[in-house]
């Protein structure tokens, strides 16, 4: 998966999650196709800890900064196997407070809980998140705030890891209880946790088009 963090005139925060650690190169251009692209390595780390994540800044320090207000999109693949981890676009911020677009918009959501009680992805969130995807585009969304939770330990109840029968398919060995695990297996547990809510269709292609915090 791929996110987009601050945008700024000349840069962007870029943050990545990669399945195994190794090799990343990260490739970005115009949309447009004018001025030459642009590409940097970075190592994705294989600690437990950080589950494989890592955040930089486009461009790498040295490099030709890029444009204010122009249209980029960006490709994240995995050296050792040319596999695309994420692809996205973004718009870099004005140059000065004249250059404003006279209208746009930030977007404002919370509460991110898509699952029925069997824990598959109810119809009414697919179609929200299509429909969220839709209106962003159409306004003109610059920043999203995700506010509230983004994922629950708890729900739906039939998945929640306080439920001892579910807990049980994910307990580490020698637990039988969310309250028996240390905190690296909490921390592990939770990190699965947010994987599964975050891969629900149209999330990630939200993240990976619009700067969110």
């Amino acid at each position: 998966m791929v996110a987009l963090g601050a945008v700024q005139p000349t840069g962007v925060r870029l943050w990545l999650r990669s399945r195994h650690p190794g090799t990343l190169r990260i490739q970005w251009w115009r949309q447009d196709g004018e001025g030459g692209p642009g590409e940097t390595m970075v190592e994705a780390p294989g600690a437990a800890r950080r589950d494989g994540t890592l955040s930089l800044t486009l461009p790498p320090p040295g490099d030709p900064p890029l444009e204010p207000q122009r249209h980029y999109r960006f490709r994240a693949t995995r050296l050792a196997d040319d596999k695309v981890i994420g692809e996205g676009r973004f718009q870099t911020a004005p140059g000065s407070p004249e250059a404003t677009p006279p209208k746009f918009s930030i977007a404002l959501y919370s509460c991110h809980q898509p699952f029925d009680k069997r824990g598959a992805v109810r119809q009414e969130a697919r179609q929200m998140l299509a429909a969220l995807g839709r209106c962003l585009k159409d306004h003109d969304t610059r920043l999203v705030l995700e506010v509230g939770d983004q994922m629950y330990s708890d729900l739906p109840g039939s998945l929640s890891l306080f439920d001892g029968k579910h807990f049980s398919t994910v307990a580490p060995p020698g637990t039988r209880q969310l309250l028996d695990c240390s905190p690296q297996q909490v921390r592990r547990l939770y990190q699965n946790r947010y994987r599964h809510f975050w891969n629900v269709p149209g999330w990630p292609e939200i993240h990976a088009d619009y700067p969110c915090y």
